[in-house]
């Protein structure tokens, strides 16, 4: 058997009462069209915690041959992507969701650049957004939760979508099998950016986010490459964050791989569609708790300023500025490794 070059890692928790299971279906087969030969790649699907297990749903989709599944008991993202991370057989490891499909030359896209980039750094595809699967539980068929739709459209943000959606029919317009296999540019045409992302993706684009200051907080996941002996040597995610419903996750391991020394690249070539899915009024519970904990784990003012760039809106640049005026520095990134757990107060 031959060593891949990337492997893919999608941590799934599907559940009828979360989002049922459509959005992994599609993922997956996205991920299995595409121009990089199947003998260059590896997907590992690590069901955490999905009913029904993710193993029934493989030999249903006739996709059991593709993947390589690992099973948790435990539910938890950073658990789960660590799990992968352990047995990844590659030496690039891509961090994908369950609710992300790519464009079929994505895979291969990541690998030229890492190839190319002439440093270890962190890839990062380019994400649009299929606004419209929000309202529904299966993407497949447009199955539209009523009371979701009734929350978008009372929510500031969201209240042209839900106006949209009659005008032009989305309501009605399923992502399918054959959007994914054959049409993915004419989805493409039907997803936009978020303006976060626009952000991100133009600041990695100028080759200085990791150098930022708060340049650390552009990390995401979902199309995003990472050298496996990197996050291997960072110890992969925190797990205590699971513990908060894995928010900041991204975010603290983007800080602790710009402190390993990881650049920061735009792979434009690699674009992927994120499927959004109904959420529960709670789901932003854990935002708050986690941050508190990374404030705690890191003791660095960036991180104890960083609610401030997500409740106002900053950009990477602009909120790097704010920093060095508020600290006195220039706003250009000096590593300095986080407290050690003796090191912090009770």
């Amino acid at each position: 058997m031959s060593t891949p070059e990337l492997t893919v890692i999608i941590p799934a928790h599907c559940t009828d009462r979360r989002h049922g299971s459509s959005r992994l279906r599609l993922a997956l087969l996205s991920l299995c069209h595409q121009t990089l030969p199947a003998d260059r790649y590896e997907i590992i699907v690590v069901d955490n915690g999905s009913d029904p297990p993710v193993t029934d749903l493989l030999a249903r989709w006739g996709l059991a041959d593709r993947v390589r599944l690992l099973t948790r008991a435990r539910n938890g993202i950073c658990g789960a992507f660590n799990a992968g991370i352990a047995v990844a057989r590659a030496p690039l490891i891509l961090l994908g969701t369950d609710d992300e499909i790519f464009g079929p030359g994505a895979l291969e896209a990541h690998v030229r650049h890492h190839a190319e980039s002439g440093q270890p750094q962190v890839g990062f595809g380019v994400c649009y957004m299929a606004y419209h699967t929000e309202a529904f539980h299966d993407v497949t068929t447009a199955e539209v939760v009523p009371h979701v739709r009734a929350r978008m459209a009372g929510r500031a943000e969201s209240a042209w979508l839900a106006g949209a959606m009659t005008a032009l029919g989305l309501d009605r317009r399923a992502v399918t099998p054959a959007d994914v296999t054959s049409g993915f540019d004419k989805l493409l045409r039907l997803s936009g950016k978020v303006a976060v992302f626009t952000d991100i993706e133009r600041t990695v684009g100028s080759g200085r986010c990791h150098r930022l200051t708060a340049g650390w907080l552009a990390m995401r996941l979902g199309n995003h490459t990472v050298p496996t002996e990197a996050l291997r040597a960072i110890g992969g995610f925190d797990e205590q964050l699971d513990e908060y419903g894995g928010w900041l996750s991204d975010v603290e391991l983007g800080l602790r791989l710009v402190v390993h020394g990881l650049a920061f690249g735009l792979v434009s070539a690699a674009p992927s569609i994120n499927l959004p899915h109904p959420r529960g009024d709670g789901y932003l519970m854990g935002e708050v708790p986690a941050m508190a904990y990374m404030v705690d784990k890191h003791r660095r003012v960036d991180v104890a300023l960083a609610p401030l760039y997500f409740q106002r809106g900053y950009g990477i640049a602009s909120f790097s500025r704010l920093l060095a005026t508020a600290v006195g520095t220039t706003g250009e990134f000096a590593p300095a490794a986080p407290a050690r757990p003796d090191e912090r107060t009770a």
